[in-house]
């Protein structure tokens, strides 16, 4: 990552009510303003469904899944 990129990021279960499609499309929007942004998003359970708008959005050089973690606190560091 460079250091002149902007980050975001959230690292929680991948369920309806933590809203990451939300999260998504607000990126998106940002991301048409800001090019060098990243959105960061980790977790348990199934990311299908945001991986699919990450597609349809065609933000995948953009958007990194890290999967679960067990050192969240260093990734809220770089947020």
């Amino acid at each position: 990552m460079d250091k002149n990129e902007i980050i975001f990021g959230n690292i929680s279960r991948f369920e309806a009510k933590k809203n990451q499609e939300f999260m998504v499309k607000v990126f998106g929007k940002y991301h048409s303003l800001n090019k060098s942004s990243k959105l960061i998003l980790g977790g348990t359970g199934d990311d299908s469904k945001i991986r699919s708008l990450v597609n349809e959005l065609q933000l995948q050089e953009s958007v990194i899944f890290i999967g679960p973690r067990n050192d969240v606190a260093e990734w809220y560091h770089i947020f």
